[in-house]
């Protein structure tokens, strides 16, 4: 078996050509000058000048003190800080991962392509989000799929707030009284600059079943199993300004296949979501996703673009207060906002003030089964604890060991958590700070003295605890692509 410490370095690690070089890159393999490198857990320990800096070609030298496996430090401006906690002196290539811009972009435009939409009582919607990469994986977050931000919808003379990334193309259908939906244009979020692609997917509902769900207090988590989805479209946007503009068509491909899961064994206060995941060169989009009960099996639509297919499923608590739905008979008005509220983690207080529900819906347990393993119910690792913080140290709780999945690595990741207002909303806004990566999975981690910037009174702190394992059948490169289960939890520093 292959070394594993290859697989602690998976944070993006590979050999370069120089013998006796450290080289700093960006993730798309650019040089960072300047960075700086601490070779030790603080400044002169192990030994005195352990600090670096990198030259016009992103390197630094080898240095002969560094005798053994000592934690490597690498940090520039514009990027999030990194540590390697068993680096050893070898020469190698670390890849660093640009920061999230303090604001947010916005991508915006229509959605086409639907054809002739005939009342059939079915509402079509169109989907937008981004792509994303394995490495996004492993701090997945719903709110990707369905977006906090909102947009207003009239329906009948009554607004209605529905997530910015739903576009409702122009059609007319009835629930006891005729109605026109029309809100075509989507908007959609990034914090990063440059060019990113997006893909659009058309869906639809069966208009009575889904509103009387709604109307009887179901959450959405009820009635995303009723959708279906139809094709889809991707375009890619340089994101270069506060709003970019770009239409999307949502028929370019057609969702014509479809995959088998199969639901796990797991408790009734847990819930298990599966996604169908196809991929462009490297960058992976949804083509379907649903929620699956214990035992059950579900199909998940896909199409063949020649490019390998995967099924991402997820477990994870389900919120104690799913959802708060007044109905017309009652004093203030529906809001859909509120019946996206349990998928987005919230919960609705009396005064409608929406707060994020993060507690239990940190703890999440992650695997990626390739096409040829549909049909096959996932093993997931078990959901693990919160980290605790005592004096520099982290104290943590490795998943259960499983005789099927090697221990790869360990990753924490120390962020800065805004929370933003957004109309009946709390969206929270990560910021990552600091990464840290070992082999195996660990227990207890040993602070480097590393100093942290981007110190704000008005953001609180996390701590994020990330374990990753490698399917023993499913093995190959031990890199980031063949990661196959994550398991994660958070603590928050307020």
């Amino acid at each position: 078996m292959k070394n594993l410490l290859a697989a602690a370095a998976l944070l993006l690690i590979s050999i370069p050509s120089f013998a006796d070089l450290i080289s700093i890159t960006s993730e798309d393999g650019t040089p960072i000058s300047g960075a700086n490198v601490m070779i030790g857990n603080s400044i002169n320990d192990p030994f005195e000048g352990n600090q670096f800096t990198s030259d016009s070609n992103g390197n630094i030298t080898v240095p002969n003190q560094w005798k053994s496996t000592l934690p490597i430090t690498i940090s520039a401006y514009g990027y999030v800080t990194q540590t390697h906690l068993d680096a050893l002196p070898v020469a190698r290539n670390f890849s660093l991962s640009k920061a999230e811009l303090p604001e947010t972009l916005e991508l915006g435009g229509m959605t086409d392509g639907y054809g002739r939409l005939r009342r059939d009582g079915k509402l079509d919607v169109g989907l937008v989000m981004p792509t994303f990469t394995r490495k996004d994986l492993l701090s997945f977050d719903i709110s990707s799929v369905i977006s906090p931000e909102t947009d207003t919808l009239s329906i009948a003379g009554r607004s209605f707030e529905v997530p910015s990334n739903i576009a409702f193309p122009n059609q007319r259908e009835r629930y006891f009284i005729p109605f026109t939906l029309n809100k075509p244009q989507y908007r959609t979020f990034s914090r990063k600059l440059g060019p990113q692609q997006f893909v659009a997917s058309h869906a639809q509902f069966p208009v009575k079943r889904v509103i009387d769900k709604i109307r009887r207090g179901d959450s959405i988590l009820d009635v995303i199993n009723d959708f279906t989805f139809k094709g889809g479209g991707l375009v890619t946007a340089n994101l270069s300004s506060d709003k970019t503009s770009e239409n999307i068509m949502v028929n370019e491909f057609t969702y014509d296949q479809e995959m088998t899961v199969q639901g796990s064994s797991f408790d009734r206060n847990q819930m298990m979501l599966s996604i169908a995941v196809s991929q462009d060169d490297g960058l992976l989009y949804p083509t379907d996703l649903k929620f699956i009960d214990a035992g059950a099996t579900e199909t998940l639509s896909t199409y063949d673009n020649g490019q390998p297919r995967f099924i991402a499923s997820m477990l994870t608590n389900r919120p104690q207060n799913d959802v708060i739905i007044v109905d017309e008979f009652q004093s203030r008005p529906v809001s859909l906002t509120e019946s996206f509220a349990s998928i987005l983690g919230t919960q609705i207080k009396e005064n409608s003030e929406v707060e994020p529900l993060v507690e239990g819906l940190g703890q999440m347990s992650i695997v990626i089964q390739p096409e040829s393993a549909q049909g096959q119910a996932p093993q997931f690792l078990s959901l693990v604890a919160k980290p605790s913080v005592e004096d520099n140290s982290l104290m943590l709780t490795p998943p259960a060991t499983n005789d099927s999945v090697i221990p790869a690595m360990t990753l924490i990741v120390y962020s800065s958590i805004e929370e933003v207002q957004s109309g009946e909303i709390k969206i929270e806004k990560r910021t990552r700070l600091w990464e840290l990566a070992t082999s195996g999975w660990i227990s207890r981690l040993d602070l480097p003295e590393v100093e942290i910037e981007n110190e704000n009174a008005s953001t609180y702190r996390r701590w994020e605890v990330i374990y990753l394992g490698l399917d023993r059948q499913e093995l190959m490169d031990e890199g980031l692509d063949d990661i196959t289960h994550i398991t994660r939890n958070f603590l928050d520093l307020k």
